[in-house]
């Protein structure tokens, strides 16, 4: 067991626990493939000493030799918990190569810490073999499934779903599909999430994990609510499709507060299935470009709504965002009273 005070770096980091200052914390965050960091403060934190001890006895255990673990006290190190919105004491988090997966969120008790750390650390996507086993998860699991239909030639696609799974696998079962069926035969070599009815693929040319890391985010933090692209657009949701189309200057900071808003009135409507995109996205689609939206100009300041239909038909919303006017809208598809966009070349 190895504790020490860190002033410079980094011969001290061969000792197995350390007080990180800023300049070995940079360090660890660049060097050390797995690590654990106990952010605590020195006063006003009754349970940081005792935590502590529990997360030493952790780091002794054998299970746990590769994994590096250091105290950053929040007290002399302020911007180091400045940068890392440390908020309550004390605070374990687990790294790997520097980047920020995971939280422990329940009392630091030995026991519990380390069978949630195992998990983390030895993380790989469940194996399943058959469309049989598949379809058996799929009744059992009280999350949704996020399986990779990768083989043995996507190596680099398949270290990168483990990754991102290692950080939502609270949120979505991960799966390593291993066998043929031709049910799936259109998903092969891609990834599959299945909500419930509905099936969101990612099959972007794009698997880098911070990529892939922001589709899980989507889906995640907004179900009801995800991000399109036309990557994922012809298989990924049932129709009719209602497409909110944000500027993109816009869309990273106020994509969720347009989701809420424009969800209180679609909700209202259960035939549709709901997304939003980036309307630079389809800058090249007939229906769905800046100049056919929302009549003569492009107000930037709020969304556009477009239908999609089954045939993949693109029924555009010709008015500025309004309430009342959505809803119109909405009725009018309902009622088979809207033509589907046509381009100059179908004239």
């Amino acid at each position: 067991m190895r504790i020490s005070a860190l002033t410079i770096l980094p011969f001290a980091l061969s000792q197995k626990h350390s007080l990180l200052n800023d300049i070995a914390y940079k360090w660890v965050q660049e060097n050390e493939s797995k690590a654990v960091i106990f952010f605590e403060r020195d006063q006003d934190c009754f349970h940081c000493e005792s935590a502590f001890k529990e997360i030493r006895n952790v780091a002794e255990r054998v299970d746990f030799e590769k994994v590096a673990f250091h105290r950053v006290s929040c007290d002399d190190q302020p911007e180091i918990c400045k940068d890392e919105a440390i908020r309550r004491f004390p605070t374990v988090r687990y790294y790997e190569d520097g980047e920020h997966l995971r939280d422990y969120t329940k009392p630091i008790v030995e026991d519990a810490l380390a069978n949630w750390l195992v998990k983390i650390v030895d993380f790989i996507p469940l194996p399943i073999k058959s469309e049989r086993d598949l379809n058996d998860l799929k009744e059992i699991s009280k999350l949704p499934l996020a399986i990779a239909f990768f083989d043995d030639t996507q190596k680099d696609e398949m270290q990168a779903f483990t990754r991102v799974g290692n950080r939502f696998s609270n949120a979505f079962e991960f799966v390593n599909a291993d066998f043929v069926s031709e049910e799936f035969l259109g998903y092969y070599g891609k990834v599959l999430v299945i909500k419930s009815d509905e099936k969101i693929v990612y099959d972007g040319e794009d698997f880098e994990q911070n990529h892939m890391k922001r589709w899980f985010e989507d889906i995640s933090l907004n179900s009801g609510c995800p991000t399109v692209s036309p990557n994922t657009l012809h298989q990924a949701y049932k129709k009719p499709l209602i497409i909110a189309l944000i500027s993109r200057e816009r869309f990273r900071v106020e994509k969720k507060y347009w989701c809420n808003r424009i969800q209180s009135i679609t909700g209202n409507f259960p035939i549709y299935k709901f997304a939003i995109a980036d309307v630079m996205d389809f800058a090249g689609r007939p229906g769905m470009r800046n100049g056919e939206l929302g009549g003569s100009s492009w107000d930037t300041s709020k969304p556009h709504l477009v239908i999609m239909d089954e045939k993949e038909q693109i029924y555009p919303m010709r008015q500025e965002y309004d309430n009342f006017k959505i809803r119109r809208f909405l009725t009018y598809y309902e009622d088979g009273k809207l033509e589907p966009f046509l381009s100059h070349s179908e004239l």
